[in-house]
C-alpha cells in the first residue's frame, strides 16, 4: 500500500506542474496577442 502512494504522489506532482506550465503559457499568448 504505501508504496503504491509513494509511487503516485510524483504522478500527482508532475500533472499538477503540467497545468501550471500550460496556464501559464496561456497567459503569455495571451498577453503577446493583446500587445
Amino acid at each position: 500500500m504505501k508504496t503504491i502512494l509513494f509511487s503516485q504522489k510524483p504522478n500527482c506532482l508532475k500533472q499538477d506542474q503540467f497545468i501550471h506550465a500550460f496556464q501559464e503559457i496561456r497567459r503569455a499568448s495571451r498577453r503577446s496577442k493583446t500587445t
